[in-house]
C-alpha cells in the first residue's frame, strides 16, 4: 500500500504512527478456548429398538440428518426386530 502524506513535521508523524502501531501489538488480545464434548455414536444394545428408530425418525422429521443417514443409521435396528 502507498501512501502520500504532507505535513508540517514529518518525525512527529512517524512517531504518533509507530506510537500507534505498538499500542494495537501490544495490546491484550481476546482468546477463546473451548473444549469440545464429544458426542457418541448410539450404542446398540443400550436402549429398545424401537426408541432408537423413533428417535433416528425425530432427526430426520426435524432435518438433523438426511434420508440417507436416516437409511443407514436405522439398518442395523430394524434388523433386531
Amino acid at each position: 500500500m502507498l501512501m502520500q502524506m504532507l505535513v508540517d513535521n514529518p518525525q512527529e508523524v512517524i512517531q504518533l504512527l509507530r506510537s500507534a502501531k505498538d499500542a494495537l501489538t501490544s495490546a491484550p488480545q481476546q482468546v477463546v478456548v473451548t473444549t469440545a464434548v464429544p458426542v457418541a455414536p448410539m450404542e446398540m444394545g443400550r436402549e429398545d429398538p424401537t426408541e432408537q428408530l423413533a428417535k433416528l425418525k425425530k432427526l430426520l422429521d426435524s432435518g438433523a440428518i438426511t434420508e440417507e443417514e436416516y437409511e443407514e443409521k436405522r439398518k442395523p435396528y430394524v434388523d433386531l426386530l
